[in-house]
C-alpha cells in the first residue's frame, strides 16, 4: 500500500491574501543607537472571544531577519479589527504596543520602535563541595517552571556555565527575577530572588543533590484527577513544578531542592487543568537523597453561581476573584498585583466572554466567608486601561448544605 500524501499547507499570502477588505500593519525595530537586532519574533492578533491559533488570518506569529541593516517586519491581509502586537528578541525585551484599530484597505506604519537592551546577569555554577561546574543549564526569568524532573526550558533567557562554572544572561527584566541552575548528574540549585532595578546583576548557584515526593490526592474519599505542584516556600507562584496524577490518584516528583515547600493539588475540570477549580494546599520539607509522602484530600462542597450585572455601559469580558476571608483592591491592577500573592487555595480566579456566557461558576467551594471581586473590560483596551478599570468587591457567605448558591456582583461597564 502506497504511503499517504503529506499535506503542504498553502502559504500565508494564499491562506490570507491581501485585498480592498484587509489590513496591513508594519514597522521596523532598533535600538537607541540605531543599531537592528538580526532577528526578532513579531505577533499580531485581533481582539476577539473564542481560541486564537496561527492558522487564523487574524492571529500570526512570524520570525523575521533583518536584511540590510533594518529590521522591518509587515502582516499583510490582516481581517479589519482592534489588534495588539508584540516583539520578542533574544537581546532585547519583549515589546507590547497598545491596542489599535485597524480598517479594511488601510495600512498602519508603527515606524521605528526603539528597543530596550535589558539587564545582565553574570554569576558562576558551583558544585555542592564548592567546585566550579561547567556545562550546567542556567535559567532566569520572573517566572520558572519546571516539571517532575527538570527545570523547563521555556524561560526567557537560558545559558550554559563555562568551564570555570562562570555564565551570562542579557536581556533580562527589570522587576523581580529567579535564576536557579540544574544539570543531570551534579543536581540542582534553589531559585534565587534577584531584585528589581535598573542595575546589572550578579549571583552565586550552588548545585546540590534532590529529593522526591510522591502521595495521592483524593476527591470525596475517590482517587482524583489532578495537577499537583510544589513552589518553594516564600516565592509565591513565581517558581513553580508540577506533575499530574494518575487515574489512581498518584503523582510523584523525582527531582526536587531540599527545601521547603507548599503542595497544591488543583482538580481537572472536563479532564483538564483549570485554575478554578478546587485546590488544597500542605507543607513538605525535602531533605536531599530522600523521599517524602504527602497525600492531599479536596474536600466536596457548594457551586457557587456568579451572576455579572452591568450597571452601566457595556463590557465584553468579566474576570473575577474569590478570595477565603477579608481582601481589597481598588483597580483592576491592584488586582492582579495583590492576587499574585495569594496561594491557590485561598483564591479562585475565573472569567465570562459575554458572548458565550453570562454566569460563572466556582464549583466544591468549601462553606466559609470570601470577598468576590470583579472587574468589566473591553476587547482592545490597553494595558494601562485595564490596570486603572475599576474593581468591584464585596462580601460573600457560602452556607453548608445548599448544592448551588447564587450570588449577584454589580459592575460598571466601559
Amino acid at each position: 500500500m502506497a504511503a499517504p500524501r503529506e499535506t503542504t499547507k498553502p502559504p500565508e499570502s494564499a491562506r490570507c491574501p491581501a485585498g480592498p477588505d484587509t489590513a496591513t500593519i508594519r514597522g521596523k525595530l532598533e535600538f537607541a543607537d540605531k543599531t537592528a537586532p538580526s532577528t526578532f519574533t513579531a505577533s499580531a492578533s485581533r481582539a476577539r472571544a473564542g481560541w486564537h491559533n496561527s492558522d487564523d488570518c487574524d492571529t500570526r506569529y512570524k520570525e523575521f531577519r533583518a536584511t540590510g541593516g533594518a529590521a522591518e517586519f509587515v502582516f499583510e491581509g490582516l481581517p479589519p479589527g482592534i489588534y495588539g502586537v508584540t516583539l520578542f528578541g533574544g537581546d532585547f525585551l519583549d515589546l507590547d504596543l497598545d491596542p489599535f484599530p485597524m480598517e479594511a484597505g488601510k495600512t498602519r506604519d508603527l515606524g521605528a520602535l526603539v528597543l530596550d537592551r535589558g539587564r545582565m546577569l553574570r554569576g558562576r555554577v558551583l558544585t555542592a563541595e564548592g567546585a566550579p561546574a561547567a556545562g550546567v543549564q542556567v535559567y532566569a526569568d520572573a517566572d520558572l517552571w519546571g516539571d517532575g524532573a527538570a527545570l523547563l526550558d521555556i524561560a526567557a533567557r537560558t545559558a550554559t556555565s563555562g568551564p570555570d562554572g562562570s555564565f551570562t544572561l542579557t536581556a533580562l527584566g527589570r522587576g523581580p527575577l529567579y535564576v536557579a541552575a540544574e544539570a543531570p548528574q551534579l543536581g540542582r540549585s534553589p531559585a534565587v530572588r534577584l531584585s528589581e532595578g535598573n542595575d546589572d546583576l550578579t549571583s552565586e548557584l550552588r548545585l546540590g543533590p534532590t529529593g522526591a515526593l510522591a502521595g495521592r490526592v483524593t476527591y470525596a474519599g475517590k482517587p482524583a484527577r489532578a495537577d499537583v505542584t510544589a513552589q518553594p516556600a516564600g516565592s509565591g507562584s513565581a517558581v513553580m513544578f508540577t506533575v499530574a496524577t494518575d487515574n489512581e490518584g498518584r503523582y510523584r516528583f523525582d527531582r526536587l531542592a531540599g527545601e521547603t515547600y507548599v503542595v497544591t493539588a488543583q482538580l481537572f475540570r472536563n479532564n483538564m487543568h483549570s485554575i478554578s477549580h478546587p485546590a488544597r494546599a500542605k507543607q513538605a520539607t525535602l531533605r536531599a537523597d530522600r523521599e517524602a509522602q504527602l497525600d492531599l484530600e479536596v474536600p466536596a462542597g457548594p457551586t457557587l453561581v456568579i451572576t455579572p450585572k452591568l450597571s452601566a455601559g457595556a463590557a465584553d469580558v468579566v474576570s473575577v476573584l474569590l478570595v477565603k476571608g477579608t481582601f481589597t483592591a481598588a483597580t483592576s491592577g491592584e488586582l492582579d498585583r495583590a492576587s499574585a500573592k495569594l496561594d491557590r487555595e485561598r483564591a479562585r480566579p475565573d472569567h465570562a466572554h459575554l458572548a458565550e456566557k453570562t454566569e460563572i461558576e466556582l464549583a466544591d467551594v468549601p462553606p466559609g466567608t470570601y470577598t468576590l471581586c470583579g472587574v468589566a473590560t473591553k476587547y482592545g483596551e490597553s494595558i494601562a486601561t485595564i490596570d486603572a478599570t475599576p474593581v468591584t468587591c464585596t462580601r460573600v457567605r457560602v452556607a453548608a448544605g445548599r448544592a448551588r448558591q447564587q450570588v449577584s456582583l454589580a459592575l460598571p461597564g466601559r
